[in-house]
């Protein structure tokens, strides 16, 4: 209840951080937003997705490349989920799917999702400038390191919030 009633407070307020996702040249029509509020333990990561391909449960990472695009080779710089040391003491560094920069996956209902995670694994100061990427497929929560996602949709740059 209490990252409930943070979160209604944080809400009211510009986010941290804001990445402006657009689709890849298969997918030109996605666009969307996603929002990261940080909280006093821990970061919201505020979600809005529109034109996905329907019905599908897609992957959804924070990663430490770069977001250029290529119709060729969809985002061939977006380098390997987001690893930084997390969890008691902060210094214990995680293998897939415990990354810091492994999300829920999206869940796409008639090519919309929306969804709100809290996360203890990052702030909004350890994922400035990092991407936030949507995969085609799922992950599998086994595959290392990527859980099988290898084929980036729609991605964005978190930046400040201006």
């Amino acid at each position: 209840m209490d990252n409930c009633i943070e979160f209604i407070k944080l809400i009211k307020c510009p986010p941290e951080l804001i990445a402006i996702i657009e689709g890849n040249c298969k997918y030109p029509r996605i666009c969307g937003t996603v929002e990261i509020y940080q909280g006093k333990c821990g970061a919201y990561v505020a979600t809005e997705i529109r034109n996905l391909p329907c019905d599908r449960i897609l992957g959804f990472h924070i990663f430490e490349g770069e977001c250029k695009c290529q119709c060729k080779n969809s985002y061939p710089n977006i380098g390997r989920h987001l690893q930084i040391p997390w969890g008691s003491g902060n210094c214990h560094w995680k293998s897939h799917p415990w990354h810091a920069g492994d999300l829920p996956p999206l869940l796409s209902n008639s090519g919309n999702a929306f969804q709100i995670t809290y996360t203890e694994r990052f702030s909004s100061c350890e994922i400035r400038n990092k991407i936030v990427a949507i995969d085609y497929n799922i992950d599998d929560f086994t595959t290392q390191p990527f859980g099988g996602c290898k084929s980036p949709i729609a991605a964005g740059k978190l930046c400040s919030f201006c």
